[in-house]
């Protein structure tokens, strides 16, 4: 029913608003996201890409508005089942948000976290791996141990490491973070339950 409402309202934007107004670029975003979620990848993906040549022609390519656009459509093509398209913009994304941003900063941390899960769907584990403790190490230092953040990608690293043909270091990894993350998050919170089924 959402998307409903939002198929209604771009183009009413587009035609009231204009399709450079913030409210007509917003409503896109949200109708994307909506398509994605509504298992219509190729519809997503088409306005993504329009919503990501916008901001580009707006605001330039490393804009973090941009960029943020630019990291949804590679998550969004990923998510499509095709990894190797959305790798080199990924990656693209991570560089310049550390270049942009800082390499301590949230958002470029949640660009690394992205380009190591597509690196994991088109079988690139070492790298994958390596950029998911990079990140570990990062969450570490700035929140802490038992910060959500960090546990989300202390346990995320398991089954990484189970589909690199590791399980010994996947169930280590999970015996040493899954009893803080049942302390910190609780027994039925979603990261804790996708430990169990590893």
């Amino acid at each position: 029913a959402g998307r409903d409402l939002l198929e209604e309202l771009v183009p009413l934007r587009i035609r009231v608003l204009g399709k450079d107004d913030a409210d007509t670029l917003s409503a896109q975003h949200n109708l994307a996201v909506m398509r994605i979620m509504t298992g219509d990848k190729d519809g997503a993906v088409a306005l993504q890409r329009g919503l990501v040549e916008t901001q580009v022609r707006r605001l330039g390519a490393e804009h973090p508005q941009t960029l943020a656009e630019r990291g949804n459509l590679a998550n969004m093509i990923n998510d499509s089942g095709k990894p190797d398209e959305a790798l080199p913009i990924a990656r693209a994304v991570a560089d310049a948000r550390a270049r942009v941003l800082g390499a301590d900063n949230p958002q470029t941390l949640r660009a690394q976290l992205n380009l190591a899960s597509v690196l994991a769907r088109v079988k690139r584990f070492d790298e994958s791996i390596a950029l998911q403790q990079q990140v570990a190490a990062a969450r570490t230092r700035l929140l802490g141990p038992a910060h959500p953040d960090t546990l989300f990608i202390e346990l995320n690293r398991a089954p990484t490491l189970y589909q690199a043909g590791k399980p010994r270091e996947a169930l280590a990894q999970l015996d040493r973070f899954l009893p803080l993350a049942r302390k910190v998050l609780g027994d039925k919170h979603p990261q804790v339950q996708m430990g169990y089924d590893i």
